[in-house]
């Protein structure tokens, strides 16, 4: 007896359709046995461990802007020590290019 065409093809189907309906079964038995969420009251202790994490983050961002504020300044000063060491000719920029003839090899 000689199988056709058409039954490796039917195998197949059925095999895959029952692959995903156990895959689906399976994702749905998992999800109704999963742990149910906390209520969205928090308790007093996440509210403590919440405002600590508040708190550690405020106390991060002032120590950053203190350093931002101390980099500034040393930068300002670097900035105007430059500027008095410059001659005076040298501070204004030159308006008109110098216009050079350049060679370069070919």
């Amino acid at each position: 007896m000689a199988l056709n065409s058409d039954a490796p093809m039917a195998v197949a189907f059925f095999a895959s359709a029952a692959s995903i309906i156990w895959a689906v079964a399976f994702a749905w038995t998992r999800w109704l046995v999963r742990p149910q969420q906390e209520p969205l009251i928090a308790s007093q202790d996440q509210q403590y461990r919440l405002e600590q994490r508040l708190a550690n983050i405020e106390h991060a961002v002032q120590a950053i802007a203190v350093e931002v504020e101390r980099l500034g300044e040393g930068q300002r000063l670097t900035a105007r020590l430059l500027a008095d060491r410059l001659p005076q000719d040298a501070s204004a920029p030159r308006l008109v290019p110098e216009h050079r003839r350049v060679d370069t090899p070919h």
